[in-house]
């Protein structure tokens, strides 16, 4: 269908083509030539203004100290933390290897162990080590006292997903021949966890039958005594001799040479013949500089999908970045779901929990315009028949309804759940977020038919449910059901309630849009209108008749106000405003201003303020997360008590969102620019922020007054302004508020 676009800008039509909605935006009379910069939006000038960001906020390390916590690499299939030394892998970690189809497992590294050498502080004479954010490499450069030294990279391909090349060059002098062993993968790596319930995966038993096949290859294929069938490769540039130990292998680099060492792993999840395929990988590669060339192209390509921010605060910025490259390392693999601090760490023996790294990097992928990623990582999250037994936990058997579709909070390969924390309601809403979100930004009517309202039908079959009429509040309120707040049963709760609402909404919505279940879209909307919100004069309750003398604070806090603004930001509409933002703010100071605090639950509560304005509120919710980085200032942990816990995902694409909400905030029907940024960012610009219908949004503010904004679509502008606020879609047409 074909419509017409019209501007007051310069009284020019403009024809553009919308799948969903018929623009009209009426606008202030004023020459775009005053107020855009001709130049501003030129691809070349907005990617060198990123690959300079992306090089300020590298990692870079000028000196070696051993307790330093390792960086992350990884291509969201494969990937761990490389050694401080830069020759390889204590332990690997895929996104398809598991010990049961609950836990995931490490395999032993890809580890270089040097002859002749003390790898210590008293011995080196120079270090350094440098993670790119723009291709993840990590290059390292040591010098002995002895005069010897090396360079070595590592890199988890983008080009193949199942490859590890590790490059390594003898910088001394030609006589001095660089001599070692290659520990290959055989035994079950161990890892500790303070979980005295998760105990399961501890043992060191062999998981790979190893063979020599010639002086240059090693093959390891999986024994009876892992989960995961799977097969590994390993080729060398250098001869490579027999040990004593079945697992290592002697290597030799010549002064002033290098050598390369491809190794690739495959399991039966990703192919039935996973170890020919393991083989093909590692003979089909190029050199090593072919395999750099294409993997660098992968990054670029996915750092241009994704927006620039440029924040006048260098501590929130560089998290940013360094928080969207952890996504991108470690989410959006084809068949599994991320765990808990994915690649990273044994926390929580990365499984998949669906609000936590499974589901806001979900979110994160989607906000950031990685549509493809994204999809992946829904289609993994939809499994109806195994998510619908999971909603008998919740459901006697005289209310069971057909349609029920739940989510847990664990959830197993087969998306079944697992019995450790799987009474906890509140992710429906949540999980219905995803989905729901994906096609504000990505509208696919395939999608819409095939996922979302599928999604939207059960979620809101299983709320109608088990909702209870109660004759004493003419309400309807739900059973005794977990908080978000993970230690707290009671009735009607109040992210229960918003959940329930908001899901209801949604699916209301839905059908009307597929013209679906009418009569169903009717019993719905009944229980809709008469849900009972647990709240009194000043602001809303964590449940019915809380009289708010509840042990607060720390790890779990009060968190279910954070239902009142994310991801359900749609109620906003329907709710107190000043009792919401009451709400917020008292429940904040109850949880001691987020001492303690898990870093994603202060970042949810950041995403929630700023859906309300509250830009410095947010920005200090957000700035919790700062406590949370593990003692070496590397990485991002659970909390501020859990620093053990490192590369937590859930905390760091939660996070993300926060900022890219500052700038950009979008529903079906309006998107708001600027709409919470804090008073001391008088200097924000942002490009090509996703937003509702397939618009991408850019904009700069200076000294605290908008410069610019401007609207594109299909890479097209189809508005520019230099007013910020709302802009509203009203009967089919779009005008600025």
């Amino acid at each position: 269908m074909h419509y017409e676009l019209i501007t007051l800008f310069n009284m020019k039509t403009v024809s553009i083509r919308i799948n969903q909605k018929i623009f009209l935006i009426v606008l202030l009379t004023i020459s775009l030539s005053s107020c855009i910069p001709k130049n501003v939006f030129v691809d070349d000038a907005i990617e060198n203004m990123r690959d300079s960001v992306l090089d300020k906020y590298s990692f870079s390390i000028s000196q070696y100290e051993p307790d330093r916590l390792g960086l992350l690499a990884g291509n969201n299939e494969m990937g761990g933390m490389v050694l401080l030394s830069g020759l390889g892998l204590d332990s690997i970690w895929c996104s398809d290897l598991w010990l049961n189809d609950a836990v995931r497992i490490p395999m032993e590294g890809v580890k270089f162990i040097l002859d002749d050498v003390s790898f210590d502080s008293a011995h080196i004479s120079g270090y350094s080590q440098k993670q790119s954010l723009k291709d993840g490499i990590v290059e390292s450069h040591v010098q002995f006292n002895n005069g010897t030294g090396y360079e070595s990279k590592v890199l988890f391909s983008t080009g193949n997903r199942r490859l590890l090349v590790i490059k390594i060059k003898n910088i001394s002098d030609k006589e001095n021949a660089m001599k070692g062993r290659i520990r290959v993968p055989e035994s079950g790596f161990r890892y500790l966890s303070g979980w005295p319930d998760f105990k399961i995966g501890y043992t060191k038993a062999n998981r790979f039958k190893i063979n020599k096949v010639n002086d240059h290859k090693i093959a390891g294929v999986a024994t009876d005594n892992l989960f995961s069938p799977a097969a590994w490769y390993l080729r060398s540039d250098a001869q490579l001799g027999q040990t004593a130990k079945t697992n290592q292998f002697e290597f030799e680099v010549p002064g002033g040479e290098e050598r390369v060492f491809y190794f690739s792993f495959v399991t039966k999840w990703g192919n039935d013949n996973y170890e020919q395929l393991a083989n093909q990988i590692i003979e089909n590669t190029g050199n090593y500089y072919t395999v750099e060339e294409q993997h660098k192209s992968k990054w670029k390509k996915d750092w241009e999908t994704n927006p620039l921010l440029l924040i006048p605060d260098p501590e929130h910025e560089k998290l940013f970045y360094r928080s969207v490259f952890w996504l991108l390392c470690t989410s959006g693999s084809e068949q599994f779901l991320p765990g808990e601090a994915q690649f990273g760490n044994a926390c929580w023996h990365m499984k998949p929990f669906t609000y936590g790294g499974a589901g806001w990097s979900t979110l994160a992928l989607t906000s950031l315009g990685h549509f493809d990623k994204a999809e992946k990582m829904l289609k993994n999250h939809y499994k109806p028949m195994a998510l619908k037994s999971n909603s008998t936990l919740y459901i006697s058997d005289s209310l069971k309804r057909k349609e029920a579709f739940s989510f847990a909070h664990e959830v197993n390969i087969d998306g079944t759940t697992n019995n450790a924390c799987d009474d906890q309601r509140h992710i429906n809403g949540f999980a219905l977020a995803m989905f729901h979100k994906y096609y504000l930004l990505n509208p696919d009517t395939a999608f819409l038919n095939n996922y979302l309202y599928p999604v939207a039908k059960g979620v809101a079959e299983f709320w109608s449910g088990i909702a209870i009429w109660n004759d004493s509040l003419n309400a309807y309120i739900f059973p005794k059901l977990r908080s978000l707040s993970e230690d707290l049963f009671e009735k009607s709760l109040l992210d229960i309630v918003l959940s329930a609402k908001w899901s209801l909404e949604t699916a209301i919505h839905y059908a009307d849009l597929t013209a679906k279940d009418k009569d169903m879209k009717v019993k719905w909307n009944g229980i809709l209108q008469k849900l009972y919100i647990p709240e009194d004069e000043s602001h809303y309750l964590e449940y019915l008749g809380d009289k708010e003398d509840r042990k607060y604070g720390s790890y779990q806090g009060v968190r279910s106000p954070v239902y009142l603004g994310y991801p359900t930001s749609e109620l906003i509409k329907t709710l107190d405003t000043s009792k919401a933002i009451n709400t917020l703010e008292h429940a904040w100071n109850r949880n001691n201003r987020g001492k303690g605090m898990i870093g994603f639950i202060a970042s949810w509560y950041a995403l929630s303020s700023a859906c309300y304005g509250l830009g410095d509120l947010s920005l200090e919710m957000a700035s919790h997360n700062f406590d949370c980085y593990d003692k070496t200032g590397t990485a991002i942990c659970e909390s501020p008590d859990n620093l053990d816990r490192y590369y937590f995902l859930t905390n760091t694409s939660s996070y993300l969102l926060t900022q890219l909400n500052m700038m950009v905030q979008s529903s079906e029907n309006e998107i708001i620019t600027f709409p919470a940024i804090p008073s001391s960012w008088k200097n924000v610009t942002f490009y090509n922020i996703p937003a509702s219908n397939g618009i991408k949004v850019s904009g700069k503010m200076k000294d605290g007054l908008v410069q610019f904004i401007q609207f594109k679509k299909d890479n097209r502008i189809v508005f520019e302004t230099k007013k910020h606020g709302k802009v509203i879609i009203e009967n089919n047409k779009l005008r600025q508020k």
